[in-house]
């Protein structure tokens, strides 16, 4: 299947048409073309939205690379995909309110004082410093080393690491975190799957 758009940016390579990740049927209905080029598609038996034909894997990897947060050329086709300036020192303080306002809504469920945790998709650190503060033990991870070194400049006496869930042997955690991540994973159920093992 070719895709045609002023903003393609995939090859058709580069795509593979997948069912259903819930129940695993094939039928599925366009529900809209994103800017992108790819259809967000729903489920005919189940209603799950989800993208198909999507990227292949090694496809995603490379997507998350140095320029995913640093997209200085806003102009290229591929600018639809990452962020202009995430790390500029700007974003900082709304990055803290962010994590803050995450932080609201899980301390009724985790009291960090001594805890284990996990947080998926880490960016530049600010959620896992804040655990860290409240008493935590925390490991970050992210797929980009961008952001990995990012989060080691900040905050150089936490730990964080280049990973996908798959790749932490850890285990034993009280609580994992993943803060706009599903969005990014090849198989939400595959993915939580893994976060509770």
């Amino acid at each position: 299947m070719a895709i045609h758009s002023k903003m393609t940016i995939w090859k058709n390579d580069d795509l593979e048409d997948v069912p259903c990740d819930f129940c695993g049927n094939g039928n599925c209905i366009e529900v809209i073309v994103r800017p992108d080029a790819l259809r967000v598609v729903e489920c005919a038996a189940c209603g799950l939205s989800y993208i198909s034909p999507r990227p292949k894997g090694p496809v995603i990897a490379r997507l998350y690379g140095a320029d995913y947060f640093t997209k200085a050329d806003r102009s290229a086709s591929s600018s639809c995909i990452g962020y202009p300036d995430y790390f500029n020192n700007n974003n900082r303080a709304m990055l803290r309110r962010t994590a803050e306002r995450q932080y609201d809504i899980v301390r009724r469920y985790l009291n960090a004082q001594n805890s284990r945790c996990l947080e998926i998709g880490c960016a530049s650190g600010e959620f896992s410093a804040l655990l860290t503060e409240k008493g935590a033990d925390v490991l970050g991870i992210d797929l980009s080393q961008r952001a990995v070194q990012e989060a080691k400049s900040r905050y150089p006496d936490l730990s964080f690491r280049q990973a996908d869930i798959t790749a932490v042997e850890e285990q034993g955690f009280d609580a994992v975190f993943a803060f706009e991540v599903i969005e990014h994973v090849t198989s939400p159920s595959g993915f939580l799957r893994a976060a509770v093992q």
